[in-house]
């Protein structure tokens, strides 16, 4: 027998394993990308304001019906009625008007 021993092999799944690597930690964020110009998704939009009003149905169909009678949109007869809501009480007519083959085509 020689001075050296022989170490024992090691029990079958016990072998060495290096302890789990740290976590590294999260990369700092990229600095944010300067926003983009967004893309108009209506450009016809361009400068108007939502006006949203509640009125009974019947009124609702009524004012549809005339829109088609008249092959003209709802938009352009309530922009109508605006002009004359603000005729009538002594202020400037702003609400655009559209002619109705322009209108059909929106």
């Amino acid at each position: 027998m020689s001075g050296t021993r022989k170490p024992l092999p090691a029990p079958m799944g016990t072998r060495f394993r290096p302890p789990p690597a740290e976590p590294s930690p999260p990369p700092a964020p990229a600095a944010p990308a300067p926003p983009a110009a967004p893309k108009e998704k209506y450009p016809n939009r361009i400068g108007k304001k939502a006006v949203t009003c509640y009125t009974p149905e019947m009124s609702w169909e009524q004012l549809r019906a005339l829109s088609i009678r008249e092959r003209t949109t709802t938009m352009a007869l309530v922009n109508e009625a605006l002009n004359m809501l603000f005729q009538s009480r002594g202020l400037p007519r702003l609400a655009e008007e559209s002619r109705p083959a322009e209108a059909m085509t929106e």
